[in-house]
């Protein structure tokens, strides 16, 4: 129990002081670097954001912040202009936000902030749905499939789905589906997206392995820093990043359509990213 209560006194410390130092000690630069990360939940995104909140020269802003104060969910994102205007209130010269719920407007997000660029972050599919379902229940995965198959208006699951997508979903969902594939047919919806939007092409946008990330944090992080063209990277924020979350899916049983669906997107994905990188690891 101390060493929890230790722990979260430390992380108070930490951001108190990095607040003191990026208010007082920075100058404010007008042409920020903006980093948005992206992808689908559970897919490692937290562990980036935590990643970035180290870095004292850079402003982090989680899933759920100020630039989301207009949602009663503080998930969207506020309108753009009144986004623009809270990122540019700090003195830190790159900012970094993580509007998940938003991938589906990457390329909308990439074309309004300018020198932004955007992280979209992959993991195994199984990986993903045991996780989802750890962390937001049983029920999750069907929950997120239900307003994208209503196509309900406002709701950021069904924002931007291409009717190819819906018709698949439309083709395996029901309310008694087993959860496991619900969970991995949304982790299909979001990464789909990927494609849709055309984010291989892009060149403001960065693929990032979950698995590579923790295994290879150093590399990895280092190639994230020189792609985002931002300051030399501070070692001692990628400490603590640990494998241990590797394969924790892999007694996920699936149907065999669901799993060669997500199999084929998670081969192209991958292809893209070891194609892009090139990295020696």
């Amino acid at each position: 129990m101390f060493g929890n209560i230790k722990k979260r006194i430390e992380i108070k410390v930490q951001k108190a002081s990095k607040f003191l130092y990026q208010d007082i000690l920075l100058k404010n630069s007008k042409a920020k670097t903006i980093i948005m990360i992206v992808g689908c939940q559970r897919s490692g995104t937290t562990m980036l954001s935590g990643i970035f909140e180290k870095d004292w020269k850079i402003k982090n802003f989680s899933e759920k912040s100020i630039l989301s104060s207009n949602d009663p969910k503080k998930l969207r994102l506020d309108p753009l202009p009144e986004v623009l205007k809270k990122m540019h209130r700090t003195n830190a010269p790159v900012v970094a936000l993580k509007p998940l719920v938003e991938s589906q407007n990457t390329v909308k997000l990439l074309d309004y902030f300018k020198n932004s660029k955007a992280i979209w972050v992959f993991r195994n599919y199984k990986d993903v749905a045991a996780s989802n379902l750890k962390k937001f229940g049983r029920n999750n995965g069907i929950n997120n499939l239900r307003p994208l198959i209503e196509n309900k208006p406002g709701n950021w699951r069904s924002d931007k789905v291409s009717e190819k997508t819906r018709a698949v979903v439309n083709q395996f969902f029901s309310e008694d589906m087993v959860q496991e594939d619900a969970a991995a047919l949304f982790w299909y919806c979001r990464n789909i997206l990927f494609f849709e939007q055309d984010l291989q092409s892009n060149k403001r946008v960065l693929l990032c392995k979950y698995e590579d990330l923790v295994t290879h944090p150093k590399t990895i992080v280092k190639e994230i820093y020189s792609f985002s063209a931002v300051h030399d990277l501070p070692e001692k924020i990628i400490s603590g990043i640990h494998a241990g979350s590797i394969s924790k899916g892999k007694n996920v049983k699936l149907s065999p359509e669901i799993e060669h669906l997500c199999e084929s997107l998670y081969n192209k994905i991958n292809a893209v990213y070891t194609e892009k990188t090139k990295l020696n690891i």
